[in-house]
């Protein structure tokens, strides 16, 4: 047990350097994302020209949900995705080998995910309180208790988009297609998740059916407890929701694992 421990703690280790070493792809994410956030914000300013607020929204609603919902994607953009680790372990030949180590595989791969996320973490905790110090548009909660309860649930959003993008990864035993399932991933989360609109600003319709997939979980439902839209009680009832899909996500994560490695086919190797 204590030697599985250290061997997961070195993936995170390993993967925190390397975060580190590869500066120009750091510095090249952060400017992608104040990119997209210029461009959005740009887009929302003009809906709003004419407009007081739109589905319970005011501008200044929709200027931290962009901010936070920015630095929450900062945060799950993988360097390193579940996706392309593991199609280069196919390709390369290297799954033979860790299908073998003593430690089990996705968790393994979550570890290193994490490893490349801490440096995203702790910027994407700075760019929010320096909107919250210059912008004054910029919303904070008014109680310690959303705070915690918006830290909570981007703990389990950061779970259920791992083992969202660890099942894509394993897509790639039958495909070995990494782009064609990161591309269609990356545009399924991003759209359903309230990355790019607001779920509020969708017809009823489409919130009911959005409502049953675990997507919302990702972005949405954080920020709408960081905006306090959601009474306590709503915010207690959402949490608990993100917990179930957590839960489920992990169950359903492991039978494709256990019915893709039966399948395996190794290039290379």
């Amino acid at each position: 047990m204590r030697k599985r421990a250290d061997k997961y703690l070195g993936l995170l280790w390993i993967r925190m350097r390397a975060s580190v070493q590869y500066r120009f792809s750091f510095v090249s994410g952060i400017i992608s994302a104040l990119l997209q956030i210029a461009i959005q914000y740009a887009i929302w300013t003009q809906v709003f020209k004419n407009r007081v607020s739109i589905n319970g929204f005011e501008k200044a609603d929709m200027f931290t949900y962009l901010l936070v919902s920015q630095s929450l994607l900062m945060i799950f953009s993988f360097r390193n995705a579940p996706e392309r680790m593991i199609s280069q372990k196919i390709r390369q030949g290297d799954i033979a080998l860790e299908l073998v180590h003593p430690v089990q595989f996705t968790l393994a791969r979550f570890f290193e995910n994490l490893g490349d996320s801490v440096m995203n973490i702790g910027l994407a905790f700075l760019f929010v309180v320096v909107c919250a110090c210059v912008f004054p548009d910029f919303i904070v909660p008014k109680s310690i208790g959303t705070v915690l309860m918006f830290l909570l649930s981007v703990c389990f959003s950061y779970l259920i988009m791992f083992f969202i993008s660890a099942m894509a990864g394993y897509l790639t035993f039958f495909t070995m297609n990494f782009w064609g399932i990161y591309n269609a991933k990356k545009a399924i989360v991003d759209f359903l998740s309230g990355a790019l609109i607001p779920i509020a600003l969708f017809p009823e319709s489409v919130r009911w059916i959005f409502s049953y997939l675990p997507f919302q979980n990702i972005v949405y439902t954080p920020v709408m407890i960081f905006l306090e839209k959601y009474t306590m009680r709503e915010c207690g009832v959402q949490l608990l929701i993100q917990c179930i899909w957590v839960i489920v996500l992990m169950c359903l994560n492991e039978w494709i694992y256990k019915v893709s490695v039966r399948r395996i086919s190794v290039n290379g190797g």
